[in-house]
């Protein structure tokens, strides 16, 4: 064999040997490539979550806005009636105090009436569903404000029931919202440190290309 013939064959095999070599580059810079997109996927799926949390929390956000002027009206309404039971039978001061209350009690019903989450009210017997959770769906059971008795005849005994009841009503209400508002935050928290994870894993598996 002379010695171009050997230098030839050198030359084939160093170029079979580099091009073994590349092979495996190639095909792990297409799996970095597959890897790099699933992550994004994984991205924005996570923001989509992340986009029906931030609805759900605003819904619960508008329920409790709701709840705070209903309890606070039924906290005016109690001042009122416990100055008529008081008072000294004045027709006139009575009728006053009794309009009073009418007032708030028809903004009260307005508030019962309007508040709508998801399609659904918030005063009306019926159960909302959440658009977002982690695991399990999350639910919102609703309920009726009792009526507020003994307006119309000077009863203050009923008056004063009736706003308990309402008032126990109301504090179940902001339970469940608040059940509901901690469960959504904590995911939403989960999902932003998930993006945070994934971008970070993206971003490596760029820099080792």
């Amino acid at each position: 064999m002379n010695t171009q013939q050997t230098n030839t064959e050198n030359t084939d095999l160093q170029d079979a040997f580099i091009e073994e070599r590349r092979c495996p580059v190639s095909a792990d810079y297409g799996m970095h490539a597959v890897y790099a997109e699933a992550l994004l996927d994984k991205v924005d799926t996570a923001q989509l979550q992340i986009q029906h949390l931030q609805e759900d929390i605003s819904l619960l956000q508008t329920a409790e806005n709701a709840l705070d002027l209903l309890s606070e009206n039924l906290a005016k309404i109690r001042r009122l009636a416990t100055e008529k039971q008081a008072s000294s039978g004045n027709e006139a001061y009575l009728a006053d105090l009794n309009h009073e209350i009418r007032n708030l009690l028809m903004v009260n019903m307005l508030v019962e009436e309007d508040t709508e989450l998801n399609g659904h009210y918030l005063f009306r017997d019926d159960i909302i569903r959440m658009s977002s959770s982690e695991s399990a769906e999350l639910t919102l059971t609703t309920a009726r404000i009792p009526d507020i008795a003994g307006i119309d005849n000077n009863d203050v005994q009923a008056t004063l029931d009736s706003l308990n009841s309402a008032a126990r009503m109301i504090n179940r209400q902001y339970e469940r919202v608040s059940s509901l508002m901690r469960a959504l935050l904590n995911h939403y928290q989960q999902l932003q440190s998930e993006i945070t994870l994934l971008l970070a894993a993206h971003q490596t598996l760029k820099l080792s290309n």
